[in-house]
């Protein structure tokens, strides 16, 4: 098990992303795994090895809007990654994205969730020694990937549920009228 990350893009590929390198495998690695990234071809089985990310990491939060695979933060064997990246599926290059992207020091773990398209909706994750007060399951942060250098706006939640230690997920759902986003 390496902690590396899948996401299928459309019905014929998926894409295996970053790891971490010492963690036990029962196959060895002859690369890179915290900067890796591969595409995998679900109707031949075949494997292609694709441009490196530009940070290696782990426990990071992996979307898709269109051509472009994001990955939000993680970790490495020595900190926690703050930045973000985008990978072109169609040019084979990953680009990070703008300063203002960058997480704060809980960006290790987080969740990530597609709205419209459009949006990049993260929250939750943890500091690189798993403590702080910052109550991150109340810090919810929408990005609008079609103004990226804005970087990412902060949604404050008025009734806290102060839960720590339990894994978040992202459901799309309608919008009764499509411009409340």
């Amino acid at each position: 098990m390496t902690f590396s990350k899948l996401i299928q893009i459309n019905k014929y590929d998926l894409y295996m992303i970053g790891g971490e390198q010492a963690l036990p495998s029962i196959l060895p690695r002859y690369y890179e795994v915290a900067t890796s990234c591969m595409k995998i071809d679900l109707r031949s089985g075949q494997v292609e090895v694709c441009a490196s990310m530009n940070d290696g990491r782990y426990a990071f939060g992996l979307c898709n809007i269109g051509s472009l695979i994001y990955v939000i933060g993680g970790t490495s064997k020595m900190s926690n990654i703050k930045t973000c990246e985008s990978y072109n599926v169609f040019s084979d290059k990953w680009q990070r994205l703008p300063e203002a992207c960058n997480l704060d020091q809980y960006s290790c773990g987080t969740t990530t969730g597609v709205v419209k398209q459009k949006f990049i909706f993260c929250f939750g994750g943890w500091n690189e020694y798993n403590t702080g007060t910052d109550p991150t399951i109340e810090r919810i942060l929408r990005l609008n990937t079609l103004i990226v250098k804005k970087g990412w706006a902060k949604i404050v939640i008025k009734n806290p549920t102060n839960q720590v230690g339990i894994q978040q997920g992202v459901v799309p759902l309608g919008f009764a009228n499509d411009d409340e986003t």
